[in-house]
């Protein structure tokens, strides 16, 4: 399958952080859904009729944190791979966070995000190990 068949959903509510892992997915061919917080994501997943492969999150948001976008949206999309990212430690998680697929700690350069959105894909099935 080609990299345009997924489609990635990013909230994170730092615009520059949103701006360059986006940009660093659709130069690679995904399909990019932007949200600024998680009330924004829930809007844009309730308007995209198509699959969402991956969530990319920040877990500190106005509104709905990470944690809650997440469940919420694996509630509708059990599918759906959850990629975390927050400024505490991972072992500073709440319980409810080891049940996303994966969690990275700030500073992440968008390259790592690029490669474990593949490795997420990889996980589903959905994309040939290269």
């Amino acid at each position: 399958m080609n990299p345009n068949d997924y489609c990635i959903l990013i909230a994170e509510d730092n615009t520059i952080v949103r701006y360059v892992t986006s940009d660093a997915l659709l130069r690679h061919g995904y399909c990019v859904l932007e949200a600024a917080d998680g009330h924004e994501a829930l809007q844009r997943e309730a308007e995209y009729d198509g699959a969402i492969h991956v969530l990319v999150t920040n877990v500190e948001m106005p509104g709905i944190n990470g944690h809650e976008l997440a469940r919420e949206l694996k509630r509708k999309r059990p599918d759906m791979k959850v990629l975390i990212i927050s400024a505490h430690e991972e072992t500073d998680f709440p319980p409810e966070a080891r049940s996303h697929d994966f969690a990275l700690a700030k500073p992440v350069d968008s390259d790592v995000v690029l490669e474990k959105v593949t490795q997420l894909l990889k996980e589903r099935g959905d994309r040939p190990a290269p």
